[in-house]
């Protein structure tokens, strides 16, 4: 059986509006929210090129996974 891997990929949707409303916060803040940010939509069109998505429930929910037993045990570290 062939090994898949998963990524669980997020973002938020002011990351791709670079004329969204400016609010007074400080420089590590404005830095991180509007640094490069014209060109995000055009890093997730490439990385959706590269790569193939799905849902999270299509990707875990149909699948075997080992147990370890039940929640006690495994939350003492005893399995």
């Amino acid at each position: 059986e062939q090994q898949l891997n998963f990524l669980n990929f997020y973002t938020h949707p002011w990351e791709y509006d670079p004329n969204q409303p400016r609010i007074k916060s400080s420089l590590k803040s404005n830095f991180r929210h509007h640094v490069n940010q014209h060109s995000t939509l055009n890093k997730l069109d490439k990385l959706c090129k590269m790569a193939l998505f799905d849902t999270l429930a299509n990707c875990h929910l149909n699948r075997d996974y080992p147990c370890l037993g039940d929640w006690n045990t495994v939350a003492m570290g005893d399995f």
